[in-house]
């Protein structure tokens, strides 16, 4: 399950946003499935020198790593 909470409102370049935000999402719900022995990961993306996109994801002991990431 993935929870996104975006503050559009301080996106300038909101193309460029949603396409780090995407990629960002599908990375850190990767490592949280695959590459953590606790399903748990964070990581940021720089979309401009001042704006940085920092995620985190989660998965519970109840899903399979293919479950989590999907």
């Amino acid at each position: 399950m993935v929870i996104s909470l975006v503050n559009w409102q301080n996106a300038t370049q909101q193309e460029q946003f949603t396409a780090r935000l995407g990629t960002l999402m599908g990375k850190v719900t990767e490592r949280a499935a695959y590459a953590s022995l606790w399903m748990f990961a964070v990581s940021l993306a720089t979309v401009t020198p001042f704006v940085n996109i920092y995620s985190k994801a989660q998965c519970t002991r109840g899903l399979s790593g293919d479950d989590c990431n999907r």
